[in-house]
């Protein structure tokens, strides 16, 4: 019941929806996502990093790992939103990714999807989401 409960709610439908596709579809290996769970928990963190007041009240919608050298490292931040994502939500994911320092990010919406990278400092637009084997390749070309 309280699955169905959660489902009703918009935004875990597209969060529900999007990981059934990044898993069915973009071969994300399933172990390797991390969904609404406080920043400061994330698993790729060291106890040093987590000294440095990483905000404990800010949760992320989903995150995508890789397996980097031996360690587990930030692929994809995701921010879903069941209507189009606004400056609002650009704002607060690139907040979120300060802290988390993934290579990409993406808004994902019943209605709309973008997918950017970090290039020299900037975001740089590469349209709708990859697999997980193109995001790879593209940090270890």
């Amino acid at each position: 019941m309280e699955y169905q409960r959660l489902l009703s709610l918009p935004e875990e439908r597209v969060r529900h929806h999007l990981m059934g596709r990044l898993i069915n579809e973009l071969d994300f290996p399933a172990n390797l996502l991390v969904k609404e769970r406080a920043i400061h928990q994330l698993p790729h963190f060291t106890t040093d990093e987590l000294q440095l007041n990483i905000p404990k009240d800010r949760r992320i919608d989903l995150l995508a790992y890789t397996w980097q050298d031996g360690l587990l490292k930030p692929l994809v931040l995701f921010e879903v939103k069941h209507h189009k994502p606004d400056h609002k939500a650009f704002s607060q994911i690139l907040g979120y990714n300060h802290w988390i320092k993934s290579p990409f990010i993406a808004f994902v919406s019943d209605w709309h999807e973008g997918l950017f990278a970090y290039n020299k400092g900037r975001l740089e637009s590469l349209g709708s989401l990859k697999s997980y084997k193109e995001l790879c390749c593209f940090l270890n070309p």
